[in-house]
C-alpha cells in the first residue's frame, strides 16, 4: 500500500509543478515562490501521509475492531451491550475533537508556508540585509515565526493528549 500511495504522491508532485509553471503573471504577482514551495513539499507529504499510513492504520483499526467485537460477543453478550452504550458518546468526542484538531492542522500547513516564504525571502535578499546590518532584526522575524508554528504544534498535541485520554477515561469509568 506504501509503494503505491508513494507513487502516486510523485506523479501528484510533479503533476502540481507542471500546473504551477503554467500560471499567468497575476496568479506569479498574488503569491510568493516560498509559499509555494512550502505547499508543494509540506502539502504533499501530509497527503503522502494520509494516502500512505493512515489508510493502513485504519484499515488494521477496522479489522482489529471486528475481532475485537467477536471476541467481547464470545465472552459476554451483555457486557458487549453496555459496551454499545458508551460509543454514541466517544464518536461526539472524536468529531468535536477531530474538527478542531483539523483546524489547526491547517494552521501549522499556513504557517509552514509563512516560514518558508520568510526565509525564502530572507535568503533572496541577505546581501541588502547585511549591507544594512539588519541581520538580527531578520533573525528575530524568523523566530518569530517559528514561535507561532511550535505554539500551534504543541496546541495540536494538547488537543490530541486531551483526546485520547479523555477517551480512554471515559472507556474505563464506564467498565
Amino acid at each position: 500500500l506504501r509503494k503505491v500511495g508513494e507513487r502516486v504522491m510523485a506523479k501528484l508532485r510533479v503533476d502540481i509543478e507542471r500546473n504551477i509553471f503554467f500560471q499567468s503573471s497575476k496568479f506569479w504577482d498574488k503569491y510568493k515562490s516560498g509559499d509555494l514551495i512550502s505547499r508543494l513539499v509540506n502539502d504533499s507529504t501530509v497527503v503522502t501521509k494520509s494516502v500512505t499510513q493512515n489508510v493502513s492504520d485504519g484499515l488494521r483499526s477496522t479489522i482489529s475492531g471486528f475481532v475485537g467485537i467477536g471476541m467481547m460477543l464470545t465472552i459476554s453478550v451483555k457486557l458487549t451491550g453496555y459496551m454499545f452504550l458508551i460509543f454514541p458518546v466517544l464518536v461526539f468526542i472524536a468529531l468535536v475533537f477531530g474538527r478542531r484538531v483539523k483546524k489547526v492542522s491547517r494552521e501549522i500547513q499556513h504557517q509552514l508556508g509563512s516560514l518558508t516564504k520568510v526565509s525564502e525571502e530572507q535568503f533572496s535578499f541577505v546581501k541588502t540585509i547585511q549591507s544594512f546590518n539588519n541581520e538580527n532584526y531578520e533573525v528575530a522575524k524568523f523566530q518569530k515565526e517559528v514561535k507561532k508554528l511550535y505554539d500551534l504544534s504543541i496546541y495540536e498535541g494538547r488537543l490530541n493528549g486531551y483526546f485520547y485520554s479523555g477517551n480512554g477515561f471515559i472507556g474505563n469509568t464506564f467498565l
